[in-house]
């Protein structure tokens, strides 16, 4: 098993981040795309991206609270978001969205219990993967099959039939029976328990309908922003919009960029991929360095998790300040 702990992973996923970046840039004439292209972006392309971004970052915290609230009441709304906020931002160093669902799921262990929360970070995760390849499908098929690039309809299918087993396994205990049975002499048994805690947390959600099209309509709010935020900055650059063509390529790239946990947040991978969606749809290198820069730009609303880290830490030193003078009287 892959340790993502190890220093030589950490450095290859370094290496594997920053590869894509100099291989965009080296193309870009640097000079051409300061002083021609970007004065040329539209205003209102920043102030919409980061909109976007942060709405969809308030609704993925409520889509968590929302399944986490059909099994306990006992994580208020606000508390629930700061915790998805500080999530948010201890992962930007961590490899791929999975450690954000980890992190959410350790600040609520104690009050929600390990299936609840397990299964929550799980539901949440099946949901986007299904909804992603439905996007993509129906972009890819709205386009003309021609500009298609060789072996992508392939590839989406191989997608769609593994996330549809997932999803199935997911749901069923008869189905994930032997697997279990297999897993249980080879597995190490803390990971077997996380992964038990996983089966039973999502099983329970079976009979909780009113949370589960909570959660499907709030990732398909999600999903959308995705694809609206990558339309906007490719507007605001090129002054056309290309909205089939995020609507096509923008949650598979999400997906491919996701499962490969090495590289900080999928950065690099998911830029690499992007420069192949700019080249399939004949926009130059020089816009694609503009884009990234805008793309990248966002992150900084990660910073906002700061803000409860700060507030816990402050509360936390008053109340040991009050504890200390009480001692000392």
């Amino acid at each position: 098993m892959l340790d993502l702990k190890s220093p030589w992973v950490k450095r290859a996923g370094l290496i594997i981040a920053i590869i894509p970046f100099f291989l965009i840039y080296r193309r870009i004439d640097i000079h051409h795309m300061v002083f021609d292209i970007l004065p040329r972006v539209a205003w209102w392309t920043i102030p919409l991206v980061f909109a976007g971004t942060l709405l969809s970052m308030i609704i993925q915290g409520t889509r968590w609270w929302l399944l986490l609230r059909a099994f306990t009441n006992e994580i208020p709304f606000l508390r629930a978001l700061s915790y998805h906020f500080m999530s948010i931002y201890y992962a930007t160093v961590i490899p791929t969205s999975a450690g954000q669902e980890v992190l959410r799921t350790l600040f609520v262990l104690k009050k929600a219990g390990a299936a609840v929360g397990w299964g929550a970070a799980w539901i949440c995760k099946i949901t986007a993967l299904i909804l992603s390849l439905i996007f993509s499908v129906y972009g890819l098929c709205s386009l003309a099959k021609g500009s298609l690039p060789h072996g992508l309809l392939l590839g989406i299918s191989g997608f769609t039939i593994l996330i549809i087993l997932i999803g199935a396994l997911s749901f069923s205990k008869g189905l994930t029976a032997p697997a279990r049975r297999i897993a249980s002499s080879i597995l190490p048994a803390k990971i077997l328990a996380t992964i038990e805690n996983i089966r039973e947390g999502v099983y329970q959600y079976r009979n909780k309908r009113k949370a589960m099209l909570e959660t499907l309509v709030l990732t398909l709010l999600i999903q959308f922003i995705l694809i609206f935020n990558a339309s906007v900055i490719i507007m605001g650059i090129t002054g056309k919009l290309y909205f089939l063509e995020c609507l096509a390529f923008m949650p598979i790239i999400e997906i491919a960029s996701m499962s490969v946990p090495i590289t900080p947040n999928g950065m690099g991978i998911r830029e690499g991929l992007i420069a192949l969606m700019f080249s399939h749809i004949g926009l130059t290198p020089d816009q694609l360095g503009i884009y990234i820069i805008i793309a990248l730009s966002a992150n900084v609303l990660r910073l906002v998790g700061a803000l409860p880290i700060l507030f816990n830490a402050r509360k936390t030193g008053q109340t040991l300040k009050d504890a200390g003078g009480q001692k000392k009287v």
